[in-house]
Formats: structure tokens, C-alpha cells, sequence
């Protein structure tokens, strides 16, 4: 009788004490933190931002965790990044933004994303007639096979002193895409600006690689 007794009171404990651990493992969102805990980057610093920001533990130097507002995709997103709240849109089948990124003072790159949630597989070439008509020229795409997805990205020409890429990353394995771009102010003309993001190319198609599709998106409010 007092062996049954001290096995319950065995397995009650370790429920009690199982229970707390797991309490204590429960994760803490950026959001809910006190912003003065947060990393002094501009991403935390800022209220809507860190909304979209999964943790405080980077991904890769210089980059945090972020989650799209359907809960459609999952990024790397820059620390220096802030996303325009006027811009943000995110209804029925679509999500998009502006990310303004700073890299010194007075310099920086501009992210243009556009969630398209019915977008199938097949349809990528209407996505890139869609991106040329936008950026107002012919562009030249590269096809790049990845796990789950398929990117498509072209360099766009020097112009309006700015420069970068144009790209459309495919949901190889259910609907939905993301048309992109990636901007940036550049003087010193033409062959300088597209030799300059020539270079960037390789820390472009890096970030845009760490874009990964979910399952299942939430429902659009």
C-alpha cells in the first residue's frame, strides 16, 4: 500500500515538474517583449516590424526570423530592415510591402514584396510578363531549380539613377508565388551601377534563397 502511495505521488510530481518545463520552454515573441530587452537593430526597434519577427536569434549574422502576415512564407529579414506600415497590404490571396534597408547612412536598398497566393505552377510566365510591365523593361531571367521552389531573376538596366533585380519565386510544391524587387540608388552611370550590383548578385540570389514556402496560410482577415 505505501509503495502504491509513493508511485503516485512520484508520477503527480513529475507531471507537476514536466508541466513547469514546458511552461518554461513556451516561446516568447518579439512582439510581446519589453522593446529595451529587444536588440538595438532598427527591425526591433520598430513596432511593426517586429510584429513579423519570429525571434531575437539570428539566422545568419545580420539576420532575423520573419514570418509573412498569412503565414504563408518564411525569410531572413535584414536587421537594419523596417517595413512601410502605409504600404502593407494583405488581403484576400495577397500579401505586399515595402522593406526600406539601410546599409550606412543615406544608403541602403528597397525591398518590393508581393505575396500571390493562387499563383500556380505554370503560370510563372504571365508572373514575368507581370514584373517587366512594372519595372518598364525587357528583362532577361535566369531560371534557378531549388528545393520546392523555382527562382526566376533578371538584373534590371541602369535607370532613374537606381538598379538591382527583378525576380519571381515559384511554389514548386502548391499554389502560390512571390514577385520581388530589389532596389537600390546608384550614381556614376550606366556600366558602373550594373557592374556594382553584378557583384551584389551572389548576396542577392542568397537572401531571396532563404524564402521558404509553409504548408498551409492563415486566413486572410
Amino acid at each position: 500500500m505505501v509503495k502504491s502511495w509513493i508511485h503516485i505521488v512520484f508520477v503527480v510530481v513529475s507531471i507537476i515538474l514536466l508541466g513547469g518545463c514546458s511552461m518554461g520552454n513556451a516561446t516568447t515573441y518579439p512582439a510581446e517583449m519589453n522593446p529595451e530587452d529587444l536588440p538595438d537593430v532598427k527591425a526591433f526597434q520598430d513596432e511593426f516590424t517586429r510584429e513579423f519577427l519570429q525571434s531575437t536569434e539570428e539566422t545568419r549574422p545580420g539576420y532575423y526570423p520573419f514570418l509573412s502576415g498569412k503565414g504563408a512564407y518564411t525569410m531572413d529579414f535584414p536587421a537594419n530592415g523596417l517595413m512601410d506600415e502605409r504600404s502593407y497590404s494583405n488581403s484576400q490571396g495577397f500579401e505586399g510591402y515595402l522593406v526600406g534597408v539601410e546599409v550606412e547612412e543615406n544608403k541602403g536598398y528597397l525591398l518590393d514584396m508581393n505575396y500571390i497566393s493562387y499563383t500556380k505552377l505554370g503560370n510563372e510566365e504571365r508572373n514575368l510578363e507581370q514584373l517587366e510591365e512594372r519595372s518598364g523593361q525587357e528583362l532577361d531571367f535566369e531560371k534557378i531549380e531549388l528545393d520546392g521552389r523555382t527562382l526566376y531573376i533578371a538584373q534590371l538596366d541602369y535607370e532613374y539613377e537606381s538598379t538591382g533585380y527583378a525576380g519571381y519565386l515559384q511554389n514548386l510544391s502548391d499554389s502560390g508565388g512571390i514577385q520581388i524587387f530589389y532596389t537600390q540608388d546608384c550614381s556614376g552611370g550606366d556600366k558602373v551601377c550594373q557592374e556594382k550590383m553584378q557583384q551584389e548578385r551572389e548576396s542577392v540570389v542568397a537572401w531571396i534563397k532563404s524564402i521558404q514556402f509553409e504548408k498551409k496560410e492563415k486566413e486572410s482577415e
